[in-house]
């Protein structure tokens, strides 16, 4: 099922996630902290759930589209694909050049 790139509401991103799980309980709780601690800092624009295969394991992943926005004056707003590995703990951000790309490396990945 293809993702839309919008604004998701907490029981969106809460669904993403199996909350009996402490691993997974955890990384929504980071995931929320980013995206809350500065309102307007982290902007979320899509999520979905993956498996990622590597040495004959397979592997959890929660894939968002997040905006960046600077709180200097006229800067644009970066833009990433954030790679959140559930079984490894942890996160990886994939800088893209804007919108378009960040949209790609999601629908890729």
């Amino acid at each position: 099922m293809p993702a839309k790139l919008l604004r998701k509401s907490p029981t969106q991103i809460a669904a993403t996630f199996d909350l009996d799980d402490p691993r997974e309980k955890f990384m929504l709780e980071v995931l929320h902290r980013l995206h809350t601690e500065i309102p307007g800092l982290y902007r979320l624009h899509a999520v979905r759930r993956t498996v990622h295969h590597a040495d004959g394991k397979a592997c959890r992943r929660v894939l968002t589209v997040t905006s960046f926005h600077p709180r200097r004056r006229g800067a644009p707003p970066e833009w990433n694909m954030i790679v959140w590995d559930i079984d490894a703990v942890s996160i990886q951000f994939k800088r893209c050049g804007n919108r378009a790309a960040a949209r790609a490396a999601f629908a890729a990945a």
